[in-house]
């Protein structure tokens, strides 16, 4: 009997025992849960990117499914931004040609037969960005986001005096605005005519200060 025991234990593997019972394994539980029929397995590096790109497409999914007007507003902000870029380009490109920047004393709302646009297309625009919610009488004056009545106006607003221009867009989402705040160009206290703040108001200004 004790030989058959000594022998017993010369054939006791720890190694396969471990894995066949991780209770008795050095290694951690979390490990231990991989470990099937003396096999154990983790995650790749490319099965762990697919899950965390997974969640992501699948959390904006969510955004866009229970708040969908918010969703679009950040896309016609964004929208706004680009083509207030766009028509900043036309500007500038008038300025090399011309040495000034098309003139209007007084704030005018972007509508596509005003003095920027009749001095902007088609030479250096096939057409006139409008924004994408603007009515057919936008407020001359970025100075507030509403009309008259109290209501949201989105438009294009632009003034210049040769040697300066500024041009503005209202946004949906004041968020949009932190990085282009109208506030903050460097001719708005001195040239925008506007008292106050409007945290809706982004803009441009020229690039030759």
């Amino acid at each position: 009997m004790f030989t058959a025991l000594s022998s017993s234990k010369k054939n006791f593997k720890i190694g396969s025992s471990a894995n066949r019972h991780p209770e008795f394994n050095s290694g951690s539980i979390l490990d231990s849960c991989f470990c099937r029929n003396d096999v154990c397995k983790g995650f790749t590096l490319i099965e762990v990117l697919v899950s965390v790109a997974i969640i992501i497409a699948l959390t904006g999914f969510v955004l866009v499914v229970f708040e969908p007007e918010q969703a679009r507003a950040k896309s016609r902000d964004a929208t706004r931004l680009t083509q207030l870029r766009f028509i900043q380009n036309a500007i500038e490109f008038y300025y090399i040609t011309n040495r000034t920047y098309p003139s209007s004393a007084s704030w005018i709302a972007i509508t596509g037969t005003d003095v920027l646009s009749t001095a902007l297309v088609p030479n250096y625009m096939q057409s006139m960005s409008r924004d994408p919610k603007q009515d057919s009488t936008p407020v001359a004056s970025p100075c507030t986001k509403n009309d008259a009545g109290g209501v949201p106006d989105y438009r294009y607003n632009y003034r210049s005096g040769g040697t300066f221009y500024l041009l503005t867009a209202q946004a949906e989402i004041d968020t949009s605005v932190k990085d282009y705040i109208c506030s903050n160009l460097l001719h708005w206290s001195t040239q925008s005519g506007c008292a106050g703040s409007n945290p809706s108001c982004m803009g441009f200004e020229n690039k030759t200060l």
